[in-house]
């Protein structure tokens, strides 16, 4: 029998349920909103470029900020809008510094060429 000599638990079915579906156990709003902002903070860390940054930001902290307005179960929203240049200023300083753009080689000069007309003028004289 599965779960022999585990201890007692009320919510085993749920549990069993959750784990054979591949659900996560659904988290009161306030921690689901901490972890949300977990996630935004790593993928932000991740990002490529600052619009990405701003654009992950600038959504987390919309939903921070509706997080207070109204009232959400799970304990107390400690969480605050992060500052996004200050985050942009970390993200920089933790980048590698680009490389700056080579200047292009010149390009050979072209061939001389004689203008047309002085081998039409060359070819009359000497017949």
């Amino acid at each position: 029998m599965p779960d022999q000599g585990e201890p007692f638990d009320e919510m085993w079915w749920v549990k069993r349920k959750l784990r054979e579906e591949n659900l996560a156990f659904p988290l009161p709003g306030t921690l689901a909103l901490r972890k949300e902002a977990e996630q935004a903070l790593a993928a932000a860390r991740r990002a490529r470029s600052e619009d990405d940054v701003r654009a992950i930001l600038t959504e987390i902290n919309e939903k921070i900020v509706e997080g207070h307005r109204k009232a959400m179960s799970g304990p107390p929203l400690t969480l605050m809008p992060y500052d996004i240049e200050e985050f942009l200023a970390e993200w920089r300083a933790s980048r590698p510094p680009e490389p700056e753009p080579a200047e292009p080689e010149p390009e050979p000069p072209a061939p001389r060429r004689r203008p047309l007309f002085r081998f039409f003028m060359k070819s009359r004289r000497e017949r």
